[in-house]
């Protein structure tokens, strides 16, 4: 059995998260529920925004290497 642990902090300030939502500062759509457990965690980012079409598929396809963006 695999496990994962996340650890971290995000913090807003009082209205902040709704002011970036307004203007798309974030990616949101409905998922698979299974995600967050697949075994191949490196590429789920890659396959959520392909799940999500359109130009976000572009953008999953971009390399990591700035140089080659």
């Amino acid at each position: 059995m695999d496990i994962r642990f996340y650890i971290g902090y995000s913090g807003w300030s009082a209205g902040q998260l709704e002011e970036e939502m307004d203007i798309h500062s974030w990616v949101m759509d409905d998922i698979d529920i299974n995600y967050p457990f697949m075994a191949d965690s490196l590429g789920l980012w890659q396959k959520c925004l392909h799940h999500k079409g359109d130009h976000f598929s572009v953008l999953a396809d971009m390399s990591d290497s700035v140089s080659l963006n």
